[in-house]
């Protein structure tokens, strides 16, 4: 078995293959040492990679050399299963990758459009041939309802959960519908210019906000929570044997 540790800005994902099936995953916030120990301990893992957004704990990183089994770190370096097209790879962001990678894969075949709504969103795209074409990023949905209260004098700080209208009947609503809905106009505008462009389109929805984006598109769109988890299960099983 593999275990996956995908390092956030705010949360680590964990998750245990048996080769490429998913057994089991879980989000851990703080320090994930612990409850990796926990897994490791109660199932036969024999390799691991391990990815991150941020630089990873001088304690953390200590407690990952120290697992009984091999553990690779995933960077622009890494070999991969798909063709990098990005001009810049070693500034491409290891989550966003590995995403590109797990979509090439459930995938196989399809022009994907990836959606990635986290702390920032990502549109990254893969054509049919397994190739990373690039993205773009923009603001998450609660980056932009902090940036309307931090730079301007009146706006407050609101939640993302809540009633979310079509149109905002106050400053509450307005705020949300405008951070929320307005990301899903972008996701529609995106699909819009895409099936143009390639005459067919899947779009899969990932991230921690992904379950508040629904937007109005005639195309196959997925929800896959686990998305970075399985391209990098696909990583690891791609370097495994110069990993052993």
């Amino acid at each position: 078995m593999n275990i996956i540790i995908d390092i956030g800005n705010t949360r680590t994902k964990l998750a245990v293959f048996d080769r490429e099936t998913l057994v089991e995953s879980e989000a851990v916030e703080g320090n994930p040492v612990e409850s990796i120990k926990a897994l490791a301990s109660r199932l036969p893992i024999e390799a691991g990679v391990v990815s991150s957004v941020t630089d990873v704990a001088d304690d953390v990183a200590a407690a990952l050399s120290c697992l009984p089994f091999p553990l690779m770190s995933f960077t622009a370096a890494t070999p991969v299963p798909i063709t990098n097209c990005y001009r810049t790879p070693q500034t491409l962001g290891t989550d966003r990758l590995a995403a590109a990678v797990g979509a090439a894969w459930l995938f196989e075949g399809s022009y994907v459009m990836i959606v990635d709504a986290g702390s920032c969103v990502t549109f990254d795209f893969v054509d049919e041939k397994g190739q990373y074409m690039g993205g773009n990023i923009a603001p998450g949905i609660r980056m932009r309802l902090t940036a309307m209260h931090e730079h301007t004098r009146r706006l407050p700080q609101i939640e993302t959960e809540g009633e979310l209208p079509d149109t905002g009947y106050d400053t509450e609503t307005a705020l949300r519908s405008g951070a929320v809905r307005g990301l899903q106009h972008e996701i529609e505008g995106y699909a819009g210019w895409l099936r143009k462009r390639t005459g067919r389109l899947t779009i899969v929805l990932t991230g921690g906000d992904c379950d508040s984006l629904h937007p109005d598109i005639d195309v196959p769109i997925y929800t896959e929570h686990n998305l970075v988890a399985y391209g990098l299960n696909r990583v690891l099983l791609y370097n495994k044997e110069e990993l052993a």
